[in-house]
């Protein structure tokens, strides 16, 4: 095999590695009960996922606002679920427009 050929496959390898992150994403679950998230706050990585369940019996709105990433739902009924995929490393804050009072803390580690 010549110099050439090596340093090709070495550098798919590499190509290929790097990707391999995203395919293991993870999903942390959170409900919306009582007008509050519980959790009220979670730790993930870049690519992972928040599924948000509305486990209320009443309306929630979800939205996140920042210079670095935004998110906004629809209004969400009883028994749905949203997902958010965080694509940024940071402390985010997941708020519902309906009740503002409630407020999830996202911390996105690289």
């Amino acid at each position: 095999m010549n110099r050439g050929t090596i340093i090709t496959r070495l550098a798919l390898i590499a190509t290929l590695l790097a990707a391999v992150p995203h395919a293991w994403a993870g999903t942390v679950e959170v409900s919306q009960k009582g007008r509050k998230f519980l959790p009220d706050s979670v730790s993930i990585k870049v690519g992972d996922m928040v599924r948000i369940r509305n486990d209320d019996e009443f309306l929630h709105h979800i939205y996140v606002t920042s210079p670095d990433f935004n998110f906004d739902s629809e209004e969400e009924p009883p028994g749905n679920s949203v997902d958010i995929k965080f694509t940024k490393a940071g402390d985010f804050n997941v708020l519902c427009r309906i009740h503002p009072k409630m407020k999830l803390a996202v911390h996105v580690s690289q």
